[in-house]
């Protein structure tokens, strides 16, 4: 497993009008390529991960100059959990000052089975404590455990991240071999 490292500046990215192609930075504020599975578009970001880290919440809720790091699951050994995070920053914020952000996530096993299929999930309904540019953790996180009975092999996790308020979508996916 490689170490992840949640592309953030004092926990926060900095963005602006134009900026989407140089959306992710690196942390010394280089620009880096996006992926599959890290995007931008209209401004708005969304990246999505698999961890096989059990204390991810603990890593998550630090303070703000704190850069949590996460072992992302390229193979995971059955009877093992793994956690998808799905992250995002600078959703459109209403007048009132609160953002609204679904995701569609499924998850695709390597025979084509299809055990989770979540259309028009809350990702995010309110206002922030801090600034929308910051980087956010949705609130579904989901729980992966790869039984006996489940088939060997590349599971794919496809997640559409809604800004619903600017109608942007971010398709995202990553996958994991299930061992």
């Amino acid at each position: 497993m490689k170490r992840l490292v949640l592309l953030i500046i004092a926990a926060a990215i900095s963005c602006g009008a134009g900026a989407q192609a140089n959306f992710w930075k690196d942390r010394s504020g280089k620009p880096i390529a996006e992926t599959d599975s890290l995007k931008s578009k209209d401004d708005f970001a969304g990246m999505v991960i698999v961890t096989s880290d059990a204390n991810w919440e603990e890593k998550w809720a630090t303070p703000p100059n704190v850069v949590p790091e996460f072992k992302e699951v390229r193979t995971l050994p059955k009877n093992e959990k793994a956690f998808v995070l799905i992250f995002f920053s600078n959703p459109k914020v209403s007048t009132e000052g609160r953002a609204d952000v679904g995701c569609d996530i499924r998850i695709t096993g390597p025979d084509g089975s299809i055990p989770m299929d979540q259309r028009d999930t809350v990702c995010y309904q309110g206002a922030f404590k801090g600034a929308p540019t910051n980087l956010y953790l949705s609130a579904p996180v989901i729980g992966f455990v790869g039984e006996a009975a489940d088939p060997a092999g590349k599971w794919t996790v496809s997640v559409t991240l809604k800004d619903r308020l600017r109608g942007t979508e971010l398709p995202l996916k990553t996958s994991f071999m299930l061992q």
